[in-house]
């Protein structure tokens, strides 16, 4: 399940029981899902990463929702958007929609050889067993491979370029 996964982190993995943890943070989660061969994997990882805060998140969650549904009532309008737009450019959902609606035209069009560029490595790589989809969970490590393949993009040799300690020096002098 660790094909791919570049060597320094997996040295730094903590190892438990003859098993390599990798964790929900951000330093465990992206470079596995960009570097991982073994889609089962990084399927795995995308479903816990995504359930990351669990059921005390979603009661949270629904918790802020009604309050700002009940706030937008009390102050005499529609839904939380009608009020929180009415003094920005967009002014109603309706316009909001429209933009989106919109845009969602013109990007789909210009990401569409990026994205069947993206497949035709998934087929590349799964041979006949490919479903032909990119999911969310191959979305990252196909992405890294075309980054890789065809704009010859090595995120590993960059890194040697751009040292931890060095990176957090110049920053802090900064």
């Amino acid at each position: 399940q660790m094909a791919g996964v570049p060597e320094d982190m997996q040295k730094r993995l903590e190892k438990v029981e003859g098993k390599v943890k990798v964790t929900l943070d951000y330093p465990d989660y992206f470079p596995f899902m960009e570097f991982a061969k073994d889609p089962e994997a990084r399927k795995a990882l995308e479903a816990k990463f995504n359930l990351r805060g669990g059921q005390k998140n979603k009661d949270r969650l629904a918790e802020v929702l009604a309050l700002r549904v009940e706030a937008a009532h009390l102050l005499g309008y529609k839904t939380h958007a009608h009020y929180v737009l009415e003094e920005r450019m967009a002014q109603t959902p309706e316009a909001v929609t429209a933009f989106l609606d919109r845009i969602r035209k013109k990007l789909f069009e210009k990401g569409r050889p990026e994205l069947q560029a993206l497949i035709a490595l998934k087929r590349e790589e799964e041979g006949p067993k490919s479903d032909g989809v990119l999911h969310a969970w191959d979305w990252r490590y196909y992405h890294e491979k075309l980054l890789r393949t065809k704009y010859q993009v090595d995120q590993e040799k960059i890194k040697e370029y751009f040292p931890m300690e060095l990176v957090l020096e110049q920053m802090l002098k900064v």
